[in-house]
C-alpha cells in the first residue's frame, strides 16, 4: 500500500474468512492484497527467519507501549504449508515440523476462532521463536488455520486444509529470542506487584540500553535517580553504578 497513513489492521476473522479461504480455493487476489503478503516455507534447516524473511518483504512498522515504553516492531504476513514428521520417516505422525533453522517455533497457546454469528471457522497458535544460539531479534508468529467444515470447503484427496496456514510474523529487531528483556521486564513487574513488592518496579521505563554485554532495563523513579536492572528483573546499581543511555 502506498497511501500515506494506510495500515493493514485485519481482524482474526477477516484473516482466514477471506484471505486464508482464498488462498486455499486458488482465487485470484487484487493487485494492492498481493503486495501484502509472501508466500514462504516456514520450517525446515533453511528457514531461520531472520534469513529467510529479508528487509525487502512488505514488513509493516507498527509501534506499541507499555507503561510509557515505546517498542518498535515490524510485522509480516506470509503464507505457507505444515509438513507432517512422519512424511520423512514413512511413520503416521501428525505431529508439525516446527524446526526452523537454527532453532524451533515453540507453541505457547491455541484459541479458536469465531465468526461475528458464534460459529468456529477456525483456529489461531501463537508461537515464539527459540534457539540455543545467539539470535537477530525476538520474533513472535500467530498461525492461522481454517476449519474446513466451517465454510463447506470439498475434500480433494488427502488434502488436510488446516495444513495450509496464514502467520502474522512480529519480529523486535531491540532485542534477541535469547534475552527478551520487554517481556521479562514486564513479567517481573507483575510478579513483584502482585507479591507487594513493587516498590523500585513502579517506576518509568526511561530507556533501553546494552552495556558490556548485559542487556539492562534503565529505569528512574520520581526523585529522579537513575536505577538498572538485568533481563531477570534484578538491580544492578544505583544512580551512578553503570553506564548507560539516556533517551
Amino acid at each position: 500500500m502506498s497511501t500515506v497513513g494506510c495500515r493493514f489492521l485485519p481482524t482474526e476473522e477477516e484473516l482466514v474468512s477471506y484471505y486464508l479461504k482464498k488462498m486455499i480455493l486458488g482465487q485470484q487476489f487484487m493487485k494492492e492484497e498481493e503486495e501484502l503478503f509472501v508466500v514462504k516455507d516456514l520450517y525446515g534447516d533453511e528457514a531461520t527467519p531472520w534469513k529467510l524473511l529479508s528487509d525487502d518483504l512488505p514488513w509493516q512498522k507498527v509501534v506499541n507501549s507499555w507503561n510509557k515504553v515505546v517498542v518498535s516492531q515490524e510485522i509480516l504476513y506470509v503464507f505457507s504449508v505444515l509438513s507432517n514428521a512422519g512424511k520423512k520417516t514413512g511413520k503416521n505422525c501428525k505431529k508439525k515440523i516446527r524446526k526452523a533453522g537454527c532453532g524451533t517455533w515453540c507453541s505457547n497457546s491455541t484459541k479458536p476462532i469465531m465468526d461475528s454469528s458464534g460459529r468456529k471457522i477456525g483456529e489461531s497458535r501463537q508461537f515464539t521463536f527459540e534457539s540455543p544460539e545467539q539470535t537477530v531479534g525476538h520474533w513472535i508468529m500467530t498461525e492461522y488455520s481454517i476449519d474446513a467444515a466451517a465454510f463447506g470447503l470439498p475434500e480433494v484427496g488427502e488434502i488436510n486444509y488446516s495444513d495450509y496456514v496464514l502467520c502474522r510474523i512480529k519480529r523486535d529487531d531491540s532485542i534477541s529470542s535469547k534475552g527478551g528483556i520487554i517481556d521479562k521486564w514486564k513479567r517481573r513487574n507483575d510478579d513483584m506487584l502482585a507479591d507487594g513488592e513493587g516498590l523500585t518496579f513502579r517506576k518509568k521505563m526511561k530507556s533501553l540500553s546494552s552495556c558490556e554485554d548485559l542487556s539492562v532495563v534503565t529505569c528512574c523513579d520520581d526523585n529522579g535517580a537513575i536505577n538498572v536492572y538485568n533481563e531477570k528483573g534484578a538491580w544492578i546499581s544505583g544512580d551512578n553504578g553503570l553506564p548507560f543511555l539516556k533517551k
